[in-house]
């Protein structure tokens, strides 16, 4: 499928839970050429200045949380209940941003290295003439 360039809400990135076994969906939102920008610096410069491990951590799952604009229908569950990131839906969950902060930061991670850091890969091709 080719790339949509149309900025979108509802970006689609699956993941393998290892704590699960299961695969989970999660919703991102496009982002800016600016926020790219805003990103890197933010990094560049904690690590320039000696930061903290745990500051450029906290900087990453920020990021994540402005991006993430929900999950999958029954990814995630809270005492034994699914809970939903739609307001429109029945199992809304409202805090699920800090909830996943808290629970299951190792996923916001992985949503902002793939999106933030490292979207694409090279890879060598071979065309016939």
């Amino acid at each position: 499928m080719p790339r949509e360039l149309k900025s979108s809400d509802k970006n689609e990135f699956s993941i393998f839970d290892k704590f699960s076994g299961e695969n989970i969906l999660l919703y991102y939102r496009t982002p800016t050429t600016k926020e790219y920008i805003e990103y890197r610096v933010a990094l560049i410069n904690l690590a320039s200045t000696l930061a903290e491990p745990a500051e450029i951590t906290k900087t990453q799952i920020e990021w994540a949380k402005k991006i993430m604009t929900g999950f999958g229908t029954g990814d995630f569950m809270v005492d034994g209940k699914p809970i939903s990131s739609n307001e429109k839906d029945e199992n809304y969950y409202q805090g699920w941003r800090g909830l996943l902060e808290e629970t299951a930061t190792d996923i916001l991670l992985l949503l902002t290295h793939n999106i933030l850091e490292e979207s694409c890969y090279a890879i060598k091709t071979v065309r016939k003439v």
